[in-house]
């Protein structure tokens, strides 16, 4: 097991009703910030419950954060923020909404170009406190101290870390996810569980601490969905969705590993190029990185996923790969990146050049060559 450093100081309530803790964690601050995206919140109920709780104090709204938000969008906020001398922000919608409300935070604290301060996360220092609200089960971004924001001039979504961007405090509540759209309520699993796979799928078979708990979320992830599709009301089913995309991403499922993950720079780059869905493009993505990495050398890890994830009995690697493209397919999701509509691939070369020259693709899983990045991409461009 590697060395590690466990910080999560985030407040975290989960559950139905958790919003009455609202009031209290704003006490201290009179003038508040509400970034949130298209307007479901106002639509499923959560925009009113949220302003009950705000009752006397100042509210300033950034509404209108797209799908992947941009750095515009984050200078809007940023601009709103400092007009109305805003000292809190909440964050409430789905991951995009808290993406971008981190960026804002630590944007109000950065003295520069927003877009340098994302490609230079080890420079930020500080940042405003955020409660965030999650209404969707996807990104865990409510839980963790990752932002990931889009320049859409330069065709870059680029996902930054740093310990100042950690929430003061999130509010989980499982109903607040029952109006998502059963292609969201897909896309959200498939994107929880490449979080977990990217740890799981990592240098080194030696964190059974981490290896098991990694394995029991995807087992809950997969229980979850088929009857969250078909019952979008299921308490539990939400809530177990919920909790297992909080956790899933950065968290424990990660201490204790080494390395870096394999998958998700390339579904960045393909939403970037051709704005595709993040979490479709994922449920495609990884089964064709899995059959591009299978050899001699992994075969015990996809044999061990198989066995503990999919209960299958002595399978092959290439079976239990089988087993999680079978799971896609049964609950919905795209198998193929021209069922995203993607049909020009000549910026898979550009793409793939770009990630060999900006990523360091040789302490993933299997260390990944500009040639193995490109046969990824073809691999998924048709399943047939």
């Amino acid at each position: 097991m590697e060395n590690f450093r466990l910080y999560i100081p985030v407040k975290y309530y989960f559950g139905r009703g958790q919003i009455s803790h609202l009031k209290q964690l704003c006490e201290p601050y009179e003038s508040i910030l509400l970034v949130y995206g298209g307007g479901s919140i106002k639509r499923n109920g959560v925009y009113d419950a949220v302003m009950n709780e705000l009752k006397g104090k100042k509210v300033t709204e950034c509404p209108g954060v797209e799908a992947n938000p941009s750095v515009e969008t984050v200078e809007r906020g940023i601009a709103l923020l400092k007009e109305n001398h805003c000292a809190l922000v909440i964050a409430a919608g789905g991951g995009s909404v808290m993406d971008a409300a981190k960026a804002i935070c630590a944007g109000a604290c950065w003295d520069g170009d927003v877009w340098d301060m994302v490609t230079h996360p080890k420079d930020i220092e500080k940042s405003l406190p955020l409660i965030t609200i999650p209404t969707a089960a996807a990104t865990g971004s409510e839980l963790n101290s990752t932002s990931v924001i889009s320049n859409h001039a330069q065709k870059k979504k680029n996902g930054f870390v740093s310990d100042a961007l950690y929430p003061i405090a999130a509010i989980a509540d499982p109903t607040y996810t029952f109006s998502v759209s059963a292609r969201q309520t897909r896309a959200g699993a498939a994107d929880t569980m490449s979080h977990i796979m990217e740890d799981y799928f990592k240098p080194g078979f030696d964190d059974p601490i981490a290896d098991g708990i990694a394995e029991a979320l995807l087992r809950t992830v997969i229980h979850a969905l088929p009857i969250a599709l078909k019952e979008p009301d299921n308490y539990d089913a939400r809530a177990d969705l919920l909790y297992a995309s909080s956790i899933g991403i950065k968290t424990v499922t990660q201490y204790g590993k080494r390395g870096e993950w394999s998958c998700h720079g390339i579904s960045h780059a393909l939403t970037a190029y051709y704005g595709v869905n993040h979490g479709e493009s994922l449920a495609i993505i990884t089964p064709a990185w899995m059959e591009q990495v299978l050899c001699p050398d992994t075969e015990e890890r996809f044999v061990r996923f198989g066995t503990n994830v999919f209960h299958l009995d002595h399978p092959t690697g290439q079976e239990s790969i089988h087993a999680l493209k079978q799971f896609f397919k049964e609950n919905g999701l795209p198998q193929d990146l021209r069922a995203l509509g993607v049909e020009d691939t000549s910026a898979f070369k550009t793409i793939a050049h770009e990630l060999a020259e900006t990523r360091d693709y040789t302490k993933t899983f299997y260390p990944l060559t500009e040639e193995d990045l490109l046969a990824i991409l073809n691999r998924s461009e048709d399943d047939g």
